[in-house]
């Protein structure tokens, strides 16, 4: 029998949004992927079976696949490094979403002997453990799509997410266009309700609308003295020239932790950045005091907000595939570096008449007339990310693009902010280059 491999994945050091990657998943001819092995350099071979590990927190198997490739070497997936990785081609076969997952607890039960904290992508799992795994593997993903199959289709929505922001004598923030407001002047205008504008040090591609923020004032006594509501999605403020969000401060449940704040022992989560996403404890804790101190009508009128919203995102789908491209691939043509928003168009690789998804990993961020190229297969991109020009096109301003490298967009796509190699390679062969 193949070797099993695991393969991790931590969303504190890799953002990825995993109902995006399970709808590309899905659509079969899109499955194919990229993924770091660590320093693992050999012992894969094309045919092994994969399991994808996700680490940090909701830890567990979440997908299943086979490689398609031997270990390769390449530039590292993370940008701020100068050296390589190894990867490994995956044909993705089976998944679930991060609440189905197989979880770490039912692992170390079926298999006590196999290490499920590893160091690194990569892990082989040894016999026996590895034919107990992938049996109680598949096993639960048969149970999950068979309850999902027996369910009626409905719009999914999301739990707002919950956040911490640390405050200190030296936090920078604005309410009402003032650069800097103090401590007192801030708890003043959150319990009026007011809209302020944070600046973002990181979690800029995880918050959205209507996620929850929760201030923590570590002096004088360490506690959550606020909470508020994002306003629409986070931004890149052109004067700061840093990420910001605006804050819609919750008047009623502000002057409740006026009266009453929660204290760092009830959650003793360590919050090192503005902001950083609640854990599994300390998202109990507020959303257990959001249980008890919010009226059960407004929680009710709060989901049916929170479904209109979604309603309306999926009508806009296009409107938002392209807010998406400018966010994460830096606003720019991904082959001119055309830089001018009002001729910046959102490009889908695979068309949605073909299947394609509103995905970062399958669109381009391209002008206009580079677009009407992509579009009509005059243009492409090959496997090493340069551009290729079909002979027909004779204006010297688009030849003169044959066989430039996009060095930024092969650097997105390694860090699956734009497509993959294999997507772009569908893209040849549906235009007739391959």
């Amino acid at each position: 029998m193949s070797n099993l491999l695991i393969l991790t994945w931590n969303p504190d050091h890799f953002e990825m949004d995993w109902v995006q990657e399970s709808q590309r998943m899905a659509q079969g001819s899109s499955s194919s992927d990229t993924w770091s092995v660590g320093s693992r350099r050999g012992g894969i071979v094309p045919g092994d079976r994969l399991l994808l590990l996700r680490q940090a927190r909701d830890r567990g198997i979440i997908a299943s696949g086979t490689a398609t490739s031997i270990a390769y070497e390449g530039p590292h997936w993370d940008d701020e490094r100068d050296d390589t990785a190894w990867y490994v081609d995956v044909d993705w076969k089976k998944h679930v979403g991060i609440e189905d997952r197989l979880t770490i607890k039912k692992l170390r039960e079926i298999a006590p002997d196999t290490h499920w904290t590893p160091f690194g992508s990569g892990t082989r799992v040894r016999e026996p453990d590895a034919s107990r795994v992938w049996q109680a593997w598949l096993s639960h993903h048969d149970d999950v799509d068979s309850r999902d199959k027996g369910k009626k289709k409905r719009i999914a929505v999301r739990e707002p997410r919950h956040f911490l922001y640390p405050i200190t004598d030296n936090s920078e923030y604005s309410i009402g266009g003032d650069e800097r407001t103090d401590l007192t002047a801030f708890l003043q205008s959150a319990s009026a309700g007011k809209t302020a504008t944070w600046r973002l040090a990181t979690n800029f591609r995880r918050l959205q609308s209507s996620d929850w923020i929760w201030a923590y004032f570590g002096m004088p006594d360490g506690a959550v003295r606020a909470v508020g509501r994002v306003v629409d999605e986070p931004f890149w403020h052109s004067d700061w020239e840093e990420w910001a969000c605006r804050i819609r401060w919750d008047r009623k449940l502000c002057r409740e932790l006026a009266r009453d704040p929660i204290p760092y022992s009830a959650f003793e989560q360590r919050i090192w950045s503005a902001p950083t996403e609640a854990n599994d404890r300390t998202h109990k804790v507020l959303k257990s005091w959001l249980n008890s101190t919010r009226p059960s009508d407004v929680k009710a009128i709060d989901r049916e907000v929170e479904m209109v919203r979604r309603m309306v995102k999926t009508r806009k789908g296009q409107s938002t595939f392209r807010k998406d491209l400018m966010r994460h691939q830096g606003g720019k043509c991904a082959v001119t570096g055309c830089a001018e928003q009002s001729v910046l168009e959102a490009a889908h690789v695979r068309g949605v008449s073909a299947d394609g998804l509103h995905s970062i990993r399958n669109g381009l961020l391209l002008r206009a007339d580079i677009h009407s190229l992509f579009d009509s297969g005059l243009l492409v991109i090959d496997d090493d990310f340069k551009v290729r020009i079909d002979l027909d096109v004779i204006d010297q301003q688009y030849r003169r693009l044959e066989g430039t490298r996009l060095n930024d967009l092969a650097k997105l796509s390694r860090r699956r902010l734009a497509p993959p190699m294999k997507t772009l390679r569908w893209h040849r062969q549906a235009h007739g280059w391959e």
